[in-house]
């Protein structure tokens, strides 16, 4: 019988090809930002964690949200979620 954490994550959509295609596409540096809007640090938090102005954070971010089609800050957590990067 599968635990309720085994059920859970079956829930969670695989990610498609595209998807998975245009983050394969996205630079190791916006990766790196991605995952730190993902786990909801903000643009000021994240440019002192890696030595870069908030406003080169905000340029990530529009870049990211570019390739991947995102909409909304969740769509960082959520495709990181799928990838399995916040485990």
């Amino acid at each position: 019988m599968p635990t309720h954490e085994a059920a859970a994550l079956d829930k969670i959509p695989h990610v498609s090809e595209d998807l998975a295609g245009r983050y394969a596409r996205l630079t190791d540096r916006e990766k790196e930002v991605m995952l730190l809007v993902a786990r909801g640090f903000t643009a000021p938090e994240i440019g002192r964690g890696l030595l870069i102005s908030p406003k080169t954070v905000d340029t990530y971010k529009q870049r990211i949200c570019e390739k991947m089609g995102f909409h909304h800050r969740a769509d960082y957590f959520t495709l990181a979620l799928k990838l399995g990067l916040l485990v």
